[in-house]
């Protein structure tokens, strides 16, 4: 791809633990233009679409709902919204008894992350990497800081070369300086026995090309020449 642009809003699939006290990362600067407005479907849309809740987003009198276009509507505290993201403090949002519901464009996966994260549930262990993916999306939309924190502790070096070119594509992207000097430590990860990439990581290759050669420009070059060799070549240089 030639835009780092990530639209969480298309984003498929199906998807840490206990949040602790910890040292705080760096913050993340998003280099994409991500406008909150484009996580918001068209207020027009029916309420009738909400036609199920999620059974750990259910509390009786909640005044902030939010629905998605798969049917599954949150209900929840409107002061942990207001408390825990920027995006949802303007006056706009007036979570009164008689509001409606607010149309989210994103799949459940990664709104139920997102608002598990946000309301201290406990996280299940990521599956995906495009779930992470997601959900940092719509964190940094909503300006959801604490959130962002969390998800950033789940970016880890993976031991596969498929995940590893993720984590670092995915660190970068988001200027995550810690995560992104991790991942570039470990570029002998990236052989294979045989000097050559895996059919999935080929894959991947493909996909992520245009954003390696973009992020290869950054100071962190360890990692970076080595992957964009790798895709031009589908093989270790």
């Amino acid at each position: 791809m030639a835009s780092v642009h990530v639209d969480a809003t298309r984003i498929t699939g199906t998807n840490t633990r206990q949040p602790v006290h910890r040292h705080m990362p760096a913050q993340c600067v998003v280099t994409s233009s991500i406008l909150p407005s484009s996580f918001l479907a068209s207020m027009t849309v029916s309420q009738d679409l909400a036609a199920s809740h999620h059974p750990s987003f259910n509390t009786p009198g909640a005044h902030a709902i939010l629905s998605l276009l798969e049917g599954t509507s949150y209900c929840l505290s409107s002061f942990v919204l207001r408390r825990t993201t920027a995006f949802f403090v303007p006056n706009s949002f007036t979570f009164k008894p008689d509001s409606k519901s607010i149309p989210i464009h994103v799949h459940d996966v990664v709104l139920g992350r997102l608002l598990g994260i946000i309301n201290g549930l406990a996280i299940p262990p990521w599956r995906r990497f495009d779930d992470l993916e997601g959900v940092l999306t719509l964190a940094k939309a909503w300006g959801a800081g604490g959130a962002i924190h969390l998800i950033r502790a789940s970016i880890t070096v993976p031991a596969s070369l498929r995940e590893l070119l993720r984590t670092y594509v995915i660190a970068t992207r988001f200027r995550c300086e810690e995560e992104t000097g991790l991942a570039s430590k470990h570029p002998t990860a990236l052989i294979s026995p045989r000097g050559a990439a895996s059919g999935d990581a080929v894959a991947d290759l493909d996909v992520l090309g245009g954003e390696v050669v973009q992020v290869s420009a950054e100071p962190t070059r360890r990692i970076s020449g080595v992957i964009v060799n790798m895709w031009s070549s589908h093989r270790i240089w």
